[in-house]
């Protein structure tokens, strides 16, 4: 967990990198997923049809980023959750539309 100041510091170095794993749990701390995570980082942004969101929770002090289904989502299908990037600040990389899944 680092401070709103030190993500802003990381997410400038990650946008050049084209990514960034980094999630705001409240107006005060971020969770940095870099270095220490689960498969859950890999879960892809969609503004429009997300088809499941992230909550953050604690548990006994420790914090984690939960992953809930919006629908019912079959087998093989990607995991989308808005990021929440306002419109006018998004990095240019989260805007791009996703290959066709025929492609991938």
């Amino acid at each position: 967990m680092v401070s709103q100041d030190e993500a802003e510091r990381r997410g400038l170095i990650y946008d050049k990198t084209e990514m960034s794993f980094l999630f705001d749990l409240n107006e005060d701390a971020v969770l940095d997923a870099l270095r220490y995570s689960n498969k859950s980082k890999f879960v892809n942004h969609e503004r429009d049809t997300p088809n499941c969101t992230a909550k953050a929770v604690s548990v006994c002090g420790v914090h984690h980023i939960t992953i809930w289904a919006l629908r019912t989502i079959v087998v093989g299908e990607e995991l989308v959750f808005d990021y929440g990037y306002k419109r006018n600040v998004a990095p240019d990389w989260s805007q791009r539309q996703a290959a066709p899944k025929d492609t991938r």
